[in-house]
């Protein structure tokens, strides 16, 4: 089971870097997005950082990024981490620190993508690149099944069936969901090509 996480936090940290780094990203903001609510400032935050296609149409380039840091509330931050902490550090181990960096760009990019030619409203969180993990072991699964245990395959299903039934709770942003799916999807294919390389 690719999934099981049995390093202790030190090793964890040593093994997978960038998906700490991330990780503690996304909770550090969540944190201080929370103390900045006695000052009012809250609000203030996430209208700089949201994705708003309004105003990333107005060279506000900086939002795609933003977005993925900030969350409504707990429980959104929450799921999204617990994903991220799941998925993440095959990937990492697999592709390297440069071809995860460069999946992270191209899930983004994706998922931006789809926000802007379905005209979403304005839009927050990490569930693109959640997603954008989702379609990457679909492709494994489809074309590279030898590198996932069957446990892990089945767990990799039950969280694409759950993920499609969730996309489409209301506040939900359906197309972002779609468009980090397809791009994590399309980066094994255009990352891996012919390429072998088993978990280990």
């Amino acid at each position: 089971m690719i999934f099981l996480r049995t390093e202790s936090p030190e090793r964890f940290v040593r093994a997978y870097p960038l998906t700490t780094a991330l990780l503690a990203l996304i909770l550090g903001v969540y944190v201080v997005s929370r103390l900045l609510i006695p000052l009012g400032l809250e609000g203030p935050l996430y209208a700089w950082g949201a994705f708003d296609l309004s105003r990333f149409v107005h060279r506000q380039f900086w939002r795609p990024i933003t977005a993925v840091f900030l969350h409504a509330d707990f429980l959104h931050v929450l799921f999204n981490a617990f994903y991220l902490y799941l998925l993440s550090p095959p990937i990492e181990a697999r592709v390297g620190k440069a071809g995860y960096l460069l999946f992270l760009l191209t899930a983004d990019a994706s998922t931006t993508l789809f926000l802007l030619v379905t005209s979403s409203p304005p839009v927050i969180g990490a569930s693109g690149i959640v997603y954008g993990f989702l379609g990457l072991y679909l492709y494994y699964i489809w074309k590279r099944a030898m590198w996932i245990d069957a446990a892990s395959r089945q767990v990799v299903l039950f969280l694409l069936l759950f993920g499609l039934v969730q996309s489409f709770i209301p506040g939900i942003s359906f197309f972002g969901h779609v468009g980090g799916f397809l791009g994590g999807f399309f980066f094994g294919a255009l990352y891996h090509g012919g390429k072998y390389y088993p978990f280990s």
